[in-house]
């Protein structure tokens, strides 16, 4: 199957487009994360969060990358490097894929090729949390070698509902 999914860096050209994935993918990616406030759905909303991640980026704290279909350029999901602590040598890894292309392996390509960005960044462990009703984002962790850290009762409270939440880890190298 030739590989059809690519990342890319974010940038402020993305602003009506990525407003566009997040509007059509709103009800879809709340399923398992805490909803954004209404002001983020606006196109000024969406041009402040790409500008605070951008500038995250200048920091060293966060690495946006956007996940595209190769051929179209057309942005399928996104993929991030946050809370990257690289005198440690650690970083959380967060990434959603649009409803459309679900099942379709964008997620697992995306947290491949960025894992390879995380490696040239001296990154050694990748962590991340996941509802554990997310089946699907665990199999994408598991798939590239994610372990359970811990498991968190109640960690977090998605539509007036407590969910556990699972801590997970992966070394990519000592």
């Amino acid at each position: 199957m030739p590989l059809m999914w690519d990342i890319r860096p974010l940038t402020m050209d993305d602003a009506g487009h990525l407003l566009r994935f997040e509007l059509d993918n709103r009800a879809w990616f709340e399923r398992f994360i805490q909803p954004r406030p209404d002001s983020f759905y606006t196109p000024t909303g969406v041009r402040l969060h790409i500008r605070q991640f951008l500038q995250e980026n200048r920091q060293g704290k966060r690495l946006p990358r956007l996940i595209i279909h190769r051929e179209s350029g057309v942005i399928v999901g996104r993929v991030n490097l946050h809370n990257l602590r690289l005198d440690q040598g650690s970083a959380f890894i967060g990434y959603r894929v649009a409803q459309s292309i679900a099942r379709q392996g964008a997620a697992k390509r995306g947290v491949d090729l960025i894992q390879h960005e995380a490696r040239l960044l001296g990154i050694r462990t990748l962590l991340a949390y996941v509802v554990s009703a997310n089946l699907a984002s665990q199999k994408v962790l598991q798939h590239h070698g994610f372990k359970v850290k811990q498991r968190l009762p109640d960690y977090v409270s998605l539509h007036g509902q407590k969910l556990d939440c699972l801590y997970c880890y992966k070394q990519l190298y000592e």
